[in-house]
């Protein structure tokens, strides 16, 4: 029993995420770090070409329900695909219904 619940708390830590570029839609792996404050939000796109553009650019910040980035804007590929995954975050962090607490767990 002891392993189904380290299993899911680790499970409830990454999630995945649709999000279109392009008029494609691609997904992309949030794997959320409490250790940090504010929360580190380790992005990894499920496609090595939009991966590759992101390279050293895929960690975001959220602390009480914002997400903090950096994006450069200036109309780049990497612009353009990290605006495509903060839309798609800040839909998914904005919808109350999915069953997820993104906050982190109260110490024991």
């Amino acid at each position: 029993m002891l392993y189904f619940s380290i299993l899911t708390q680790i499970m409830l830590k990454i999630i995945s995420i649709p999000f279109e570029f392009e008029d494609k839609e691609y997904y992309s792996l949030i794997r959320f770090n409490y250790k940090r404050d504010p929360t580190e939000l380790n992005v990894t796109v499920m496609n090595p070409e939009l991966e590759k553009i992101l390279d050293g650019n895929n960690t975001f910040q959220y602390k009480n329900g914002f997400l903090i980035v950096d994006v450069p804007i200036d109309g780049s590929e990497l612009c353009n695909v990290k605006l495509a995954i903060i839309q798609a975050m800040e839909n998914y962090l904005s919808d109350k219904s999915h069953m997820y607490n993104l906050e982190p767990e109260a110490e024991k």
